[in-house]
């Protein structure tokens, strides 16, 4: 009896478990202990069987990359869902990523693996990638934010890469230099935001301070991101 087709779900499935390998396999041993066949031994499927998932390695950790980009974009356009005004907006965006990264951390440290590993396909990748990543939309909420005059006029761009940098480094310094006596990571994250959105603010008095009631719910928890115990 021939061998059943599986379906693309059950395909799908498949890919989203080697794509998970990839990460965990990244994240314990570096991104050259990434290949095909390390990847198959960690997930239970033989090197052979990649080939009905990924074409080659290349393949396997631009798949891995995108998948992680495509999660963090539909978790800040939840974020946002419902959110008014320019700064509450802006902070619930930067929040966002805050939550995303404790929800999941792998996926979150091992994002930019395929820069490392691949720097010069990597970057060609991002910038064809750029206007549908989650940088896209923080940028977006920034230029809103100076459009509607709730914080100094700037070059978007330069403000919306210094808050992305600043919030991956406040996310990811108490996991590489675990020995610092960092103090609790959520006060951290949430103090960091209100830092960065308190220096932007064009002139005190402009918007309204942002309270409890306009953070919008974790996608995760159902709860609002004031609440989240990281």
């Amino acid at each position: 009896m021939p061998k059943r087709s599986q379906t693309k779900d059950e395909h799908d499935a498949v890919r989203l478990r080697l794509i998970e390998a990839a990460r965990e396999l990244n994240n314990t041993e570096g991104p050259t202990a990434v290949t095909l066949r390390n990847v198959a031994r960690r997930a239970g499927y033989s090197p052979a069987a990649m080939y009905r998932y990924f074409s080659d390695v290349d393949d396997l950790i631009r798949s891995t990359w995108a998948d992680t980009l495509y999660r963090l974009r539909a978790w800040l356009e939840q974020a946002l869902a419902g959110v008014q005004g320019p700064l509450p907006r802006l902070r619930a965006v930067l929040l966002a990523i805050g939550s995303f990264a404790e929800a999941n951390l792998v996926a979150f440290r091992t994002t930019f693996f395929l820069l490392i590993r691949k720097p010069s396909q990597g970057a060609r990748i991002y910038d064809d990638y750029l206007a549908q990543s989650p940088f896209a939309l923080l940028l977006a909420e920034v230029q809103a934010a100076m459009d509607a005059g709730a914080i100094r006029p700037d070059d978007a761009n330069l403000t919306a890469q210094t808050l992305w940098g600043f919030l991956h480094g406040v996310l990811a310094l108490d996991q590489t230099v675990s020995e610092f006596p960092f103090l609790n990571r959520r006060e951290r994250l949430l103090h960091a935001v209100d830092v960065a959105v308190a220096g932007l603010r064009s002139a005190p008095g402009r918007e309204k301070e942002v309270g409890p009631g306009a953070l919008p719910l974790d996608p995760a928890k159902g709860k609002p991101l004031e609440s989240i115990d990281f």
